[in-house]
């Protein structure tokens, strides 16, 4: 048997592998862009005086972060407090709780839950509550 291929061989060959590089070189491409989103994200949170947090973080940690960027404790976003600096400050808390999300796409918090940590409150006043946060943010 001839060690030495033919181009014909070659070429058929090629041929074979060209799907499956195909497929390689689009996971590539998405895996560039989900990068590139990544880096973008946290450009923006730098702008806006956030700091990024690993995907990990607890309830508490996000809540601190928030609680912080508005000069508060986390005990006022989870406590009564009524005043119009801390329902905003609680409702961009039940935002950023709302939209932490696992690897695989899943919410990370259903409303219920974070009504829960956020002093027992109902699921719909958190429903409210990321509205009008998303309201103002628009």
């Amino acid at each position: 048997m001839n060690a030495i291929a033919t181009p014909q061989a070659s070429a058929a060959v090629l041929m074979a592998e060209l799907p499956i590089l195909e497929r390689e070189v689009a996971l590539m491409e998405r895996a560039i862009a989900l990068h590139d989103r990544r880096e973008d994200l946290k450009r923006q949170m730098e702008a806006r005086g956030m700091a990024p947090l690993s995907s990990a973080a607890t309830k508490i940690e996000l809540l601190e972060v928030v609680a912080a960027r508005h000069g508060l404790t986390a005990g006022d976003l989870i406590g009564r407090g009524r005043e119009p600096s801390v329902v905003r400050a609680r409702q961009e808390a039940m935002h950023v709780l709302y939209e932490r999300r696992y690897a695989d796409g899943t919410r990370r918090w259903t409303t219920t839950q974070i009504g829960q940590f956020l002093g027992g409150r109902d699921h719909s006043t958190v429903v409210m509550g990321i509205r009008r946060h998303l309201g103002r943010a628009a």
